[in-house]
């Protein structure tokens, strides 16, 4: 985990998202994540990947099955989503 976020890793595409995803809905099956986010998971399978090393969003699966991935944001990813959820609410008036 780098000691400083980088902004350009919430520059990549998805990544906003699924933040404000996260803020809004909390821990989530990391399959209803990709569903939410965009239609192919690859591309949110590299985000998560990315948000993880940035330390903003944990990943944790289940020890039983199915052996569901869940998704969570951290501390940090938590005090990221509200600013931007706060710059969207300003963008909507």
């Amino acid at each position: 985990m780098n000691k400083e976020l980088k902004v350009s890793a919430l520059e990549e595409t998805h990544a906003l998202k699924i933040l404000l995803i996260l803020g809004t809905r909390g821990k989530m099956v990391k399959g209803e994540l990709a569903a939410c986010v965009a239609k192919g998971t690859v591309a949110v399978q590299s985000r998560i990947e990315s948000l993880v090393s940035e330390g903003l969003i944990t990943e944790t699966q289940e020890t039983k099955r199915p052996f569901r991935k869940y998704i969570k944001l951290t501390e940090k990813g938590e005090k990221i989503s509200n600013h931007i959820a706060e710059i969207e609410a300003v963008m909507r008036t």
